[in-house]
């Protein structure tokens, strides 16, 4: 390389590579030049941050605190689904996941009671625009299996569970794994 100069400072060097745009002079630990113009534009060009509305499911399926504990179970059975909303005509009065039904481990037995005595009355929430990062946070301090996402408005508009934190972290290792193919 031969000479380069930087056309914002005049800073010059030998060197192959340029400078991009103009810069403001600063020297790093080596007392290198370094370009913050340059470092701030590739900041800024990172993706955003990923939010539940990327990855959120939408079809989310709901039980009333009065439907029996069998329909529930059978419901998340045929659907492969871990998490019923429960709600009241609208608003979300609890949660009932495969583990609260779990417990109970015979259909006789799960005929016996209605959704209402199994749920768990606290129902952690999140907007559309929590980030990713944010969502797995909150599941993990508070150990839940699932975020139900709702809008301003409060309506239900989908919901994230552990394991789609985890198939999203499974396709980000794979895609950084894969070697690019030309």
């Amino acid at each position: 390389g031969g000479q380069v100069r930087c056309s914002g400072c005049g800073f010059s060097r030998r060197s192959g590579r340029g400078f991009a745009g103009g810069c403001i002079m600063s020297l790093d630990r080596q007392g290198e030049h370094r370009n913050r113009t340059t470092v701030r534009v590739i900041a800024e060009r990172q993706p955003p941050a990923m939010r539940l509305q990327d990855v959120m499911t939408d079809r989310v399926y709901k039980v009333s605190p009065e439907t029996n504990a069998e329909i529930a179970w059978n419901i998340m059975s045929m659907r492969r689904i871990h998490h019923l909303v429960v709600t009241r005509a609208g608003p979300i009065v609890g949660l009932l996941s495969d583990r609260d039904l779990g417990r109970i481990k015979t259909r006789r037995a799960r005929e016996l009671y209605r959704v209402a005595d199994l749920m768990t009355l606290k129902v952690v929430t999140a907007s559309p625009a929590t980030p990713i990062r944010r969502a797995a946070d909150i599941m993990r301090r508070r150990a839940i299996g699932c975020l139900v996402v709702v809008n301003e408005g409060g309506h239900i508009v989908g919901i994230v569970t552990a394991a789609d934190l985890l198939n999203l972290l499974d396709r980000g290792l794979n895609r950084a794994s894969s070697p690019d193919v030309d």
